[in-house]
């Protein structure tokens, strides 16, 4: 089974929920999802490690749209 870290940056709990569950469903791969509600949580968690991947909410509390895909590229 292949196995990605994935930092998810969703700060709707239903949401963040759905994702998880879906997740779960799959068969081939182990998603271990670090989840943060804030760019900032994002940012603290890119800071101290790395990821697979990076799945983002484009409208959070503290950043909008391509605002925040800039932010965690950088």
């Amino acid at each position: 089974m292949t196995r990605y870290d994935v930092l998810l940056l969703e700060d709707n709990p239903g949401d963040a929920r759905l994702i998880r569950e879906a997740a779960r469903e799959l068969k081939t791969t182990e998603l271990i999802i670090e989840h943060v509600t804030t760019l900032r949580g994002a940012l603290e968690q890119l800071a101290a490690r790395s990821f697979d991947a990076v799945l983002t909410d484009l409208a959070l509390p503290d950043s909008m749209g391509l605002e925040t895909v800039h932010a965690l590229q950088r």
